[in-house]
């Protein structure tokens, strides 16, 4: 787990530095009190501090889940993540290998293998004596024009509302892992992440704009980068596939108005800079300086043991 929060660190360090952003959080009011900090550790408590959580959230950008970390970060949950993602972001450079190391769950869109995939993990997580927020996106990919279109034409198929900056999502995964996880779990956490800088008629492809490479090469970057949290209890979610399918798909509705106000306002909450339940920027660069200085002396350290113990 100390592993993981120092690759968190790390991360944190590589996208403070290299893509300077404003980092904004917003809570629903019935978890406002998430964002206060807490006088006995100095920490937010956006989650439950001994339960596992799924949360989910709407999938714009590759990087989507490393703000989602960071998130988790404000709570030192960073080292409890374990993310859901589409197998070909296993190959991903230096961000792939961290990924398959920390035993993040890479699914193939096939449900007889990815059911076997996802009984391992879970079965994992049960057994762990350390809570997990297991996070994962239900549209199943980025939004981009092929996702655009096979979202459009499933829905024309099926007689369905479509969106305009989501892709209809995708249930069994998520209804498995919520199935699974109960009773031990209790709530699901909804994320919607907006970036700024992004056409706001819906027609650019956001994984296009803000690749990696335009991000880490051209330093084409969001300079906002806003984040609303629900929560929702699991014993009022449905526990049959069909019922669950429809209340996800309500709450994507709901996302996509969230993310109209957005590209309208710049903000899924307008003036929430006054309001209790917002934060700015929570990452200071002197904390990540000092956790970066940390990880190397760590590092160093377990080095130069190792030696002195084999060597000696």
């Amino acid at each position: 787990m100390q592993i993981e929060r120092w690759f968190a660190s790390v991360l944190s360090f590589v996208f403070i530095t290299f893509t300077p952003h404003d980092l904004i959080i917003t809570l629903d009011k019935d978890i406002q009190h998430g964002l206060q900090k807490s006088s006995k550790d100095g920490l937010y408590h956006v989650f439950p501090e001994n339960e596992s959580v799924v949360v989910m959230s709407n999938h714009q950008l590759y990087t989507d889940w490393v703000y989602a970390w960071l998130v988790a970060k404000l709570q030192r949950l960073d080292g409890n993540m374990k993310i859901i993602l589409k197998d070909s972001l296993r190959k991903l450079p230096i961000f792939g290998h961290g990924m398959q190391f920390f035993e993040f769950i890479f699914l193939k869109r096939n449900w007889e293998a990815d059911k076997k995939t996802l009984d391992t993990s879970l079965t994992r997580i049960k057994n762990k004596s350390l809570p997990t927020i297991l996070f994962l996106f239900p549209e199943g990919t980025t939004l981009s024009k092929n996702g655009r279109a096979k979202s459009k034409s499933f829905c024309e198929k099926n007689n369905l509302a479509d969106f305009k900056y989501l892709l209809y999502p995708r249930s069994t995964g998520m209804h498995y892992c919520i199935s699974q996880l109960s009773p031990d779990i209790k709530y699901v956490y909804d994320l919607t992440m907006g970036y700024d800088g992004l056409p706001r008629d819906g027609t650019g492809w956001p994984e296009e704009i803000y690749s990696l490479k335009n991000m880490f090469y051209n330093s084409i970057y969001p300079k906002k980068v806003c984040i609303h949290i629900r929560r929702f209890e699991v014993t009022s979610i449905p526990k049959t596939l069909p019922e669950f399918s429809n209340w996800l798909t309500q709450r994507f509705h709901e996302k996509e108005l969230m993310l109209e106000t957005f590209y309208k306002e710049s903000s899924f909450i307008p003036n929430s800079s006054t309001n209790l339940n917002s934060i700015k920027n929570p990452f200071k660069m002197h904390q990540i300086i000092l956790e970066m200085v940390t990880i190397w002396l760590g590092a160093f350290s377990i080095y130069y043991i190792f030696k002195f113990l084999l060597f000696a």
